[in-house]
């Protein structure tokens, strides 16, 4: 893996965005027509990482399809989790999946 970025790299197959992109449509996160274009879907993280560095925890904020009611029986969002990871490498993990009623910008963190 080359760190928390979309960009490949010549040394590996994919970045570890694009691994949890590629997860979050299997699960039915990310509509066909937006598959791809992270714009599409305000795709924006916490930071990043380079090649050879690691991190303990990143947040993504993007908008899912996800219906309504998914935390109603699990408010921490554990199960959409575990959903998105049944499709990920086990190296790379979701912990939890959360609503946001506002835009995120992680600037301000």
């Amino acid at each position: 893996m080359c760190g928390v970025s979309l960009n490949h790299c010549k040394f590996c197959n994919a970045a570890i965005e694009g691994e949890l992109e590629k997860a979050i449509f299997k699960a039915g996160g990310i509509r066909d027509s937006n598959f791809g274009n992270l714009y599409k879907i305000g795709w924006a993280r916490s930071s990043r990482t380079d090649k050879g560095v690691h991190s303990l925890a990143t947040m993504i904020s993007l908008k899912m399809e996800i219906p309504a009611d998914a935390w109603e029986d699990d408010p921490n969002g554990i199960t959409l989790a575990n959903c998105v990871n049944s499709s990920l490498p086990e190296n790379i993990r979701v912990f939890s999946i959360l609503p946001s009623k506002k835009l995120v910008s992680f600037s301000y963190f």
